[in-house]
């Protein structure tokens, strides 16, 4: 019953998206191609029931008869209105040759995948946010605020659909869902290349796609890569037929497929960007670029309303610089930004080996993308030509982030001109092309793949086939499979078991949020999450667990401002844990009607003057002349030094006090005495102190990780009960 549960969850979403795009269709008197009908009308579908969820996510009506009718009730009306017929393809038919050629691969890596993708879901990103943040909108009947994880700001259209089928099907039909996505886009760049008059490219650009170990293994899971892949190229092939045909309503559904490719995927974003200049270029006319740029707009901007209402920032978690917000330090996003560009340190002339071949990207595209050099003879003809801009506008997000899936929204339009160069060599190109096909299957199935990239790769690793289906069919129990397949998962379990709802743990290894309900604090995925762990690392570390205290010294002066600045550029933030003032041997008094602020991060100012050695004010973002932290005091005050206590790691920042005087800033000259004091003894058990002060009453942490050996070792010093563990996790409980 649970697999049939985990079907019917997918179809019922698929009926859904299907019935939405035959309604809009049909209302705009749209009729396309017997080949493309099916794939467009789901993905503009989708657009539109991602949308409608949204909207019942943003109103916590997230329930499951709510989502079911909202459902239900566009495929009744689909079912009650008929459409128009498609017109048949106008390309000569193809040889049976070539059907077998596209049917037996598709067929026999279709069950693959399928069966794959029934499995319980344990990726680590799939069981982590995209499924982890699904399941607490479902608990909380829709949208909450979710400060303590950045993922939470990612628009997530793609997941929305999600949300229908796990009320319906759980975490397996999540899965489902992507699948689909998959397993409909070779039908959808078939049918473009059949328009094009290349239907044999078309079947081996979409196979080059399909076949593809890492578009197998994004679209098996409940990641959104794949999915994201398939709206850009509906997107594309949309505004194609507009181009071709000059049918001005076809730019509704374009412009919708453009702007939601952005809320599946914020690194889409160069996709209704493109879509605009499209139209304007083709048409001249800006009107109808508005037209594009106003239905593009509508799918994306409910997301993009969602983060500013949430976040302060329409692109959370990106561009904090521009946005500055509570819920995420710019200096992490730039820490993030830097690392994803250059994934396992690998250099920029290695990566089309790596993406292809390698595997250092986490995935592998396969031996015949080697031969993507051949894609430039598609420039002969003019839709190569179309293929290839549209390609380079889909992998320039690729340079942010060189994981090999971010290369998934652009493998289309490189597969299908890999195919219109093939294909198109004279004489030969259409047994070239048949031969690359058979060579690409065979390299592709999964037990074929170690004798050509050795070593752990990200793939479908193919289980014999009697224990797959007994997994799929939960003929073996998903809690059995889970605990014997997944060291998270068991770990994560006993914070439903031990931990109160609502209370916040931190645990900077674990990924398991789908199957568990509580609140995990991470190392970057927020502010809290990053305070969190420099405050653990600070009761073992020396350089933060030391204090630098500052003593700046300057001629007497009476002010009602005075700030401290920063006159260096260093590779650290700024971090202030006291910031007193005096004058000679007196400590000014603070008063409650002192106004604090800051050049940066001005939330969190408070920690510098709450007598708290362990807490601090942070710039959240690296050090560049001119930070400041600043007192007004409200009214004249005569002082000659300020005094700082900083962690030790602060002592190479060069700071300087900075006055207020007949309404101008003005440097004052000063020296400075500093010292060093060493970790004091009970500096474990004031951090455990500053995480209750915090919310955070437990920690979650793998033996072996960084900090594990001490808890363990020295839990009396921090004043700390281990409560459970499990597969090597240990839970512990701050007294």
């Amino acid at each position: 019953m649970t697999a049939l549960r985990i079907l019917f969850a997918a179809l019922f979403v698929y009926a859904a998206c299907r019935a939405c795009g035959q309604l809009l269709f049909s209302a705009l008197g749209l009729s396309f191609r017997r080949g493309e009908l099916a794939f467009l009308e789901f993905l503009t579908g989708a657009a539109l029931f991602s949308t409608l969820v949204f909207c019942l996510a943003a109103t916590h009506l997230v329930y499951t008869s709510v989502l079911v009718t909202a459902g239900a009730l566009p495929i009744l009306a689909a079912y009650r209105f008929r459409r128009t017929q498609p017109a048949p393809p106008s390309d000569a038919p193809l040889t049976l040759a070539w059907k077998l050629l596209f049917g037996i691969p598709y067929l026999v890596f279709g069950l693959l995948y399928l069966i794959i993708a029934m499995a319980p879901e344990t990726s680590p990103d799939g069981a982590g946010y995209h499924l982890g943040l699904i399941s607490r909108y479902y608990d909380h009947r829709g949208f909450y605020h979710i400060s303590t994880n950045m993922y939470a700001g990612l628009a997530e259209g793609i997941e929305m659909l999600f949300l229908v089928a796990f009320a319906l099907g759980r975490h397996s039909a999540a899965a489902l869902v992507h699948l689909l996505f998959l397993l409909t886009l070779p039908f959808g760049m078939r049918a473009w290349a059949e328009r094009n008059a290349a239907p044999r490219a078309g079947i081996l650009g979409a196979l080059l796609f399909f076949l593809a170990p890492l578009a197998g293994k994004d679209g098996t899971i409940a990641y959104i890569d794949v999915a994201t892949a398939a709206v850009v190229f509906g997107a594309f092939s949309l505004l194609e037929i507009w181009r071709t045909e000059r049918a001005d309503s076809v730019l509704l559904p374009a412009g919708l497929l453009a702007g939601f490719a952005l809320a599946c995927k914020i690194t889409a974003g160069p996709v209704p960007v493109a879509a605009v200049l499209y139209v304007l270029v083709v048409s001249r006319s800006v009107r109808l670029a508005g037209r594009t740029a106003f239905f593009a707009f509508l799918a994306a901007a409910p997301w993009l309303i969602k983060d500013a209402i949430q976040f302060q920032n329409p692109f959370f978690p990106l561009f904090n610089h521009w946005f500055p917000n509570p819920y995420q330090y710019p200096m992490v996003e730039s820490e993030l930004r830097r690392l994803m560009q250059h994934v396992s340190d690998v250099p920029g002339w290695q990566i089309p080996w790596q993406a292809v071949v390698g595997g250092k990207l986490f995935g592998v595209l396969g031996p015949v993308f080697l031969l993507a050099p051949l894609a430039l003879l598609a420039l002969r003809t003019a839709p190569g030509r179309m293929l290839l801009l549209a390609f380079f506008v889909a992998v320039l997000p690729f340079a942010t982030n060189t994981n090999a899936r971010f290369l998934l929204p652009a493998l289309p339009f490189l597969a299908l001109a890999l195919a219109f160069g093939i294909v198109g060599i004279p004489r030969v190109g259409p047994a070239l092309g048949g031969a690359v096909l058979l060579l690409h299957a065979g390299l592709s199935w999964p037990d074929f793949i170690d004798r050509w990239s050795p070593g752990y790769q990200w793939r479908i690793d193919r289980p014999p086939v009697a224990t797959a289906l007994r997994v799929a069919f939960r003929v073996v129990p998903e809690k059995t499979f889970l605990n014997d397949q997944w060291r998270e998962y068991a770990p994560g379990l006993l914070l439903d078991r031990f931990v109160p709802p609502g209370e916040k743990v931190f645990s900077p290894d674990m990924g398991q949020m789908a199957y568990q309900h509580r609140d995990l604090l991470g190392t970057f995925d927020s502010a809290l999450g990053r305070r969190a762990f420099l405050l653990f690392i600070m009761g073992q570390a020396k350089e933060l667990a030391g204090t630098w205290h500052r003593e700046i010294h300057f001629p007497p002066v009476t002010a009602s401002r005075l700030r401290v600045a920063t006159r260096n550029a260093v590779d650290n933030d700024l971090r202030i844990s006291e910031m007193r003032f005096a004058l000679g041997q007196t400590e000014v008094v603070r008063e409650p009607s002192w106004r604090l602020s800051a050049s940066a991060n001005p939330w969190e100012v408070p920690y510098a003057f709450d007598n708290n050695p362990v807490s601090w004010w942070t710039s959240g973002q690296t050090v560049s002349p001119g930070l400041f932290l600043q007192v007004d005091f409200g009214h004249p005050v005569t002082l000659d030094r300020v005094l700082l206590s900083q962690s030790v790691d602060q002592r190479w920042t060069s700071l300087r006090p900075v006055a207020l005087l007949n309404g101008v800033w003005t440097p004052l000259r000063s020296r400075e005495n500093d010292y060093e004091e060493p970790p004091r003894p009970s500096i474990r058990m004031e951090v455990a102190d500053e995480f209750k002060h915090l919310g955070i009453r437990w920690i979650l942490i793998p033996d072996g990780s960084y900090g594990a050996n001490d808890l363990l070792e020295k839990a009396p010093y921090w004043g700390i009960t281990r409560i459970a563990e499990a597969n090597g996790y240990r839970l512990w409980r701050i007294n």
